[in-house]
Order: C-alpha cells, then sequence, then structure tokens
C-alpha cells in the first residue's frame, strides 16, 4: 500500500492509499493511518491474518449493541481521551475505544482531527462508493454513510 503525501497524487490514487494526518507520523502514531477504500476493498493486507475489514452488516450490528447501552451509538463507541470538547456522551462501555483521526477528502485536503473519526466498511454501495460510519465529538451518534471510495479514513479489522 503506497504512502501518498501530495494533494493531487492522492486525488489521482487508482490503487491502494494511506496517509497519516497531514502527512505527520506523529499524527499517525496516536491517530492511526487514514486508508482510501482500495486499501479496504482489495484486501491489500491491512488486516492481519485471520481477520477482516468489518462489513456493512458487522457495523449495523455494533451499532445496534451501542444503542441497546444508552440513548446513542456514538457515546458507546467513543474513547474518553483525545477528543476535542463536548465529547458529547462518551463512555466506552463497548470497549471499541474510538479515537478522532479527522479525515482525508477525496481531494487530498486533511479535516476534522480531534473533531470527528469515520471508518470504513468493506461493503460498497453498487455506485462506486463504499459504506462509511462516522462519529463526532458535539455529539452522541453515529452515521451511517455512503463516501466516495477515494477518502482517507479509518478502519477497523474484526477477528474472522
Amino acid at each position: 500500500i503506497l504512502n501518498i503525501t501530495d494533494n493531487s497524487d492522492w486525488s489521482n490514487a487508482t490503487g491502494p492509499a494511506w496517509s497519516n494526518y497531514e502527512n505527520s507520523s506523529s499524527n499517525g502514531s496516536v491517530y492511526g493511518k487514514l486508508y482510501n477504500w482500495e486499501s479496504i476493498g482489495n484486501s491489500a493486507g491491512i488486516c492481519p491474518d485471520g481477520w477482516h475489514v468489518a462489513t456493512q452488516e458487522e457495523w449495523q450490528t455494533l451499532m445496534a449493541y451501542a444503542t441497546a447501552l444508552g440513548p446513542g451509538t456514538g457515546g458507546p463507541l467513543k474513547s474518553i481521551d483525545l477528543w476535542g470538547q463536548p465529547n458529547e456522551g462518551a463512555t466506552n462501555e463497548t470497549g471499541f475505544g474510538a479515537i478522532p483521526s479527522g479525515i482525508r477528502g477525496a481531494d487530498g485536503l486533511f479535516e476534522g482531527l480531534l473533531d470527528h473519526t469515520s471508518f470504513w466498511s468493506s461493503t460498497q454501495d453498487g455506485s462506486g462508493s463504499a459504506w462509511s460510519y462516522g462519529i463526532w465529538s458535539n455529539g452522541d451518534f453515529t452515521i451511517e454513510a455512503s463516501q466516495d471510495i477515494a477518502r482517507g479514513q479509518a478502519c477497523r479489522c474484526v477477528k474472522d
């Protein structure tokens, strides 16, 4: 998987790519890497053996579990630390420990560090986009949305 730092190269990438937020290795060590969907969808070795990127169905199961724990889906998934204020509803009751890694837009620009995170699913939506799950500091919710596969987002691996 290529580490692409240039915005133009990112927006024109046709294969698997990753970057650290603002191309900073110190951000990468704290918040993890941001991947385009090509890294997710083609099983480019993003997960260790015996693991896979969560599917849309697995994400929906996790969100249903988080909803059963309280009034929203975001709080039970969010870590207590690292988020900007107000970090509304954060309890991390699920142990998922979502951190605010931000995103890299399809245009290569970075946004949202400390404010939000979005996780890829391995499921495309049939229109060239893929399902994604976003969490924000200012709310106790998770949003399922179809996103441009050129976007850079976090991912989570699930044991097979």
